[in-house]
């Protein structure tokens, strides 16, 4: 498809278009409306039935390369010591130690009776082996079982300072304490875990109501997870239909009609429910990524249906018959929407590139809405406005003078000059402030701060040693985790664990020195593989959080976890490498191979890395996109002219990122990629009107005039109804989703002006398509 002048007869002409693919579509669309009616709706009925299983997923597993070689040691973890996050958290405080105490041990008495509940930590239930005159006492140190010897000061330190990870359950002043629940593995499926949390969740009002002075907050990664998942479930619910009613709105302030709302409307539902097809046929769910397509295709393909509208009610006001404006318009229209939507599929795509699956899925499941939503307005609103009828009015004509007059002046010579003078100098300096833009991920900043679960999180970040657990995994030979120099390495690793800033270590090395002192009264390490074999025994009785299984049954691996507050997933990446370096300094030597796992590890690493790959792919997908022009166009210059207005808007919002020293997040990197495949839309189609008006027009500043004049007020509508529209991301339930919202708007927004200012100064300065000696149409 190459772009020439598809569109030129007079403003007051109505004599019959010539022949073409446009034409002879329109002509089938406005004289068979019900045929084109009833196979849409036939094909949306067939992409119900695809989409009947199609539910939500929040895992953030899923962001991760499935075969990578982080997800093979966690997969190789798992299937040995079982997952590191099925364990349920509810983090008790109170004003004094003994009615949090008291409330632990209700709480954890009370789990132990649930059916999906596998054993439960707290203070109360979680043992510590003890030397006595009788010889070894396992027993906790508080509770009804707990040894009567020594103050609460002195057991809540005894427990704090034990191998067993005691800094998890109880804080330093005892005012602040941990029960935790340990699931079967399959919980680690979101939504078995939902309705167990729901289920111990009235066990902990039940607890409260009893305990009045103490609050019980649910935390930790199962937590964000299912209530991220409860989340998305309400913004689908509530933000949907919002956007629908929003759209409803701006459509008939702008077109007072009701046929101009309903049909955009109902085209763009239905490419919803065609995409859901897609996701079904794929046999995927819906994540935090996909679930956002629904919202975002709803706002940004209702665009072409009003620059199709705007044109149909031009070519009625310049006198055409009903049918033969339609045809005009589709003929006119069509080929900058089917333009705008490949650069659009074209900017998704480009996610290919990357190493995710789940990324390939959301460009491949985005982009066929689109293409989904090009179609269906091609055909079923020329279709419906036939069938249907409604005459759309168009309000922005009421201030073209103005805009006429601004930009006369804009593409005076002089002034387009410094006007892209201006561009270049925004890019040049918004380039150097970009650079300094970081890119982090923060599990706690998932939930809003308010939310209960978010405020769980914060105890176990200040007083209970983090939120996120991660796994050690030290691998060899059948047996060599249990000879006395490997102890030793296992014993400076946890050490070297601590000095990185995490807390509640739990090792091997530690519990069976721990265990060889209580059970002989000497200090120190096993001194034979056969003594510390004889102590795993004891090992096994202890049941800290998530469980003590602590090497496997050949003794090959071992497995050492800890907590860390959660500092961001750079800060984590950082020491995860030098843990592993570690490691391998200490326990190289030995044939042992260390790795830091954890799905907190491994997502904290995918997420990082997909913000990465996105902002790249971003610039990598700009440039094409403007090659892609060039060659669709036949002209290099219009190419270059596209640049500008594109470009900037991102580097912008990249150097404000830059300039406010904020992380750039996961979620708004996804929606720069989606939003700078909106803003090229508006460019596209004043380049287009652009062409179309210069063989007309008595200079080439005139064409610049009139496509500006003729087709911003469709740019203008489609711009505030697209910031309107990622507005309602304001009310979700997620903090970056929020932090999407206003940053889309202001993308929108920033391209807009951009459109205004610097495409028709950068039309003036290059001159595409004009003859003599430069280029020809």
């Amino acid at each position: 498809m190459m772009l020439s002048s598809p569109d030129s007869e007079g403003e007051g002409s109505s004599r019959r278009l010539p022949p073409d693919r446009w034409a002879r579509l329109a002509t089938l669309l406005v004289a068979r409306p019900a045929w084109v009616l009833a196979g849409v709706l036939l094909a949306c009925l067939a992409a119900l039935f695809l989409a009947r299983d199609v539910r939500l997923d929040s895992d953030p597993r899923n962001f991760v390369a499935q075969d990578s070689p982080e997800m093979q040691v966690l997969q190789e973890h798992y299937d040995v010591f079982g997952p590191s996050d099925t364990t349920a958290l509810f983090v008790i405080t109170g004003p004094t130690a003994g009615a949090v105490l008291a409330a632990c041990g209700e709480l954890g008495d009370q789990l132990m009776e649930v059916v999906e509940v596998l054993d439960v930590a707290s203070p109360i239930h979680t043992p510590l082996v003890e030397r006595s005159e009788g010889g070894v006492m396992i027993r906790p140190v508080f509770g009804p079982d707990a040894s009567e010897g020594g103050s609460l000061e002195v057991r809540r330190a005894r427990l704090r300072g034990s191998a067993l990870g005691g800094e998890r359950l109880i804080s330093e002043d005892g005012l602040t304490a941990l029960v935790a629940a340990r699931l079967p593995h399959s919980h680690s499926d979101p939504y078995l875990s939902g309705a167990a949390l729901q289920r111990l969740q009235g066990e902990v009002d039940e607890v409260g109501a009893r305990h009045p002075t103490v609050a019980i907050h649910p935390g930790g990664v199962p937590a964000t997870r299912v209530a991220s998942l409860r989340g998305m479930e309400r913004d689908l619910a509530l933000l949907l239909p919002l956007a629908n009613l929003v759209l409803a709105v701006l459509l008939w302030l702008h077109f007072r009609s009701f046929a101009a709302v309903v049909l955009p409307l109902s085209a763009v539902g239905l490419s919803v429910v065609l995409m859901a097809g897609v996701v079904g046929l794929r046999g995927e769910d819906l994540n935090p990524m996909t679930q956002l397509t629904p919202i975002l295709l709803l706002v940004v393909a209702v665009a072409d249906g009003v620059h199709l509208l705007a044109r149909f009610e031009e070519k009625l006001r310049a006198g055409m018959e009903r049918r033969a404006a339609l045809a005009a318009a589709l003929r006119s229209v069509g080929v900058a929407c089917v333009l705008t939507t490949a650069t659009s599929v074209l900017a998704f795509l480009s996610l290919l590139g990357t190493q995710m699956a789940v990324l390939h899925s959301f460009a491949i499941i985005t982009a066929a809405g689109f293409v989904f939503a090009l179609l269906i307005n091609l055909t079923l609103l020329p279709a419906g406005l036939a069938r249907f009828g409604g005459t759309p009015t168009n309000p922005s004509r009421r201030w073209e003078h103005a805009l006429e007059a601004f930009v006369r002046g804009l593409v005076r010579p002089r002034n387009a000059w410094l006007c892209v003078a201006l561009g270049i100098l925004l890019v040049a300096g918004s380039l150097g402030l970009s650079s300094r833009a970081g890119i982090d991920f923060f599990l706690g900043e998932v939930l809003p701060p308010d939310h209960e679960v978010s405020a769980g999180n914060r105890l176990l970040d200040a007083q209970l040693g983090g939120m996120l657990p991660i796994e050690i995994q030290v691998r060899g030979e059948p047996g060599s985790v249990l000879e006395p120099k490997a102890l030793a390495g296992l014993a400076a690793l946890e050490e070297r664990v601590v000095a990185e800033g995490f807390s509640g270590v739990l090792g091997l090395a530690g519990q069976l020195g721990e265990l060889r002192q209580a059970s002989t009264g000497e200090a120190g390490l096993p001194t034979t593989r056969a003594e510390a074999s004889q102590l795993l025994l004891f090992a096994e009785l202890g049941t800290p959080p998530g469980g003590l299984y602590l090497t496997d049954p050949d003794q090959s691996r071992v497995r050492m976890t800890a907590t860390a507050a959660d500092l961001g997933g750079r800060w984590l990446q950082a020491r995860r490498a030098r843990i592993e370096a570690a490691g391998d300094e200490l326990l190289g030597g030995l044939d042992l191979t260390t790795h830091v796992t954890g799905s907190a590890v491994v997502s904290a690493s995918g997420f990082n890395t997909l913000a990465g790959e996105l902002v790249r792919g971003l610039l990598f997908a700009l440039l094409v996109i403007v090659a892609v022009i060039g060659i669709l166009f036949r002209s290099w210059r219009t190419a270059l002219a596209s640049l500008l207005p594109n470009v900037l808007p991102l580097l912008l919002v990249l150097a404000w990122y830059g300039a406010t020293n904020r992380h750039l997040d996961l979620f708004p990197a996804v929606l720069l990629t989606i939003a700078v495949g909106i803003a090229v839309d508006d460019t596209i189609h004043l380049l287009t009107r652009y062409r179309q008006e210069l063989p007309g027009a008595a200079t080439h500043q005139e064409a610049i005039v009139r496509a500006t004049t003729h087709c911003i007020g469709a740019v203008l509508t489609t711009s505030v109804i697209l910031i309107c529209g990622m507005g309602v991301l304001v009310l979700s339930s997620f903090p970056a989703n929020v932090t999407s919202g206003f940053l889309g708007g202001a993308l929108i927004a920033l391209a807009l002006l951009c459109d205004l200012l610097f495409a028709p100064a950068a039309l003036a300065v290059l001159r595409p398509g004009v003859p003599g000696g430069k280029e020809s149409p």
